[in-house]
């Protein structure tokens, strides 16, 4: 993911069509394989006390482990998650596949409603909003405590992330 992440940045301005479409292909292919090339690359998330009030993914050690275990097909269970950006880092993931993956569903359960709408509103669709507009497929849903995007126009393959009101 490092060594992807240090190239230089293509001129798309300077390419023709064919050009642009196999860049897109190449970026879309490297953010579903690495889902940490995808979280250094192209996550912004909302934190009011940064200038601006958000601030650009930078992976630490745990969190490039937690992106391998994640793409390697693990599971597991975190303790005392806010202290390693771990919902920042799950939170996004969550995105990455969302748009790389038909059928992809997951769901973010928290201590209390207003802790999972917050999470839901400033880690997950906050994130998903900055993503640039070649990595984001059609929004169907929006509401009801559901995100769920769509691939084709039929809206009948898709995928989704809900909240649940508390964890109990």
């Amino acid at each position: 993911a490092k060594d992807w992440v240090e190239e230089p940045d293509e001129d798309l301005e300077g390419m023709d069509k064919y050009g642009k479409r196999r860049w897109y292909r190449r970026e879309f292919e490297r953010i579903s394989q690495n889902s940490m090339y995808a979280l250094w690359k192209y996550v912004w998330y909302k934190e009011p006390d940064l200038p601006g009030g958000e601030g650009k993914y930078e992976p630490t050690l745990a969190m490039v482990f937690l992106a391998y275990l994640v793409d390697d097909g693990r599971s597991g269970k975190i303790g005392k998650g806010r202290q390693i950006t771990s919902t920042t880092t799950i939170t996004a993931i969550a995105i990455i596949k969302m748009i790389t993956r038909v059928n992809y569903h997951c769901k973010l359960i928290a201590c209390d409603l207003a802790t999972t709408e917050e999470i839901f509103e400033d880690k997950l669709k906050y994130a998903f909003g900055r993503l640039p507009m070649w990595a984001k497929p059609i929004v169907n849903n929006d509401k009801d405590n559901m995100f769920r995007v769509v691939f084709d126009s039929s809206k009948k393959k898709g995928s989704s992330c809900r909240h649940s009101k508390t964890m109990r």
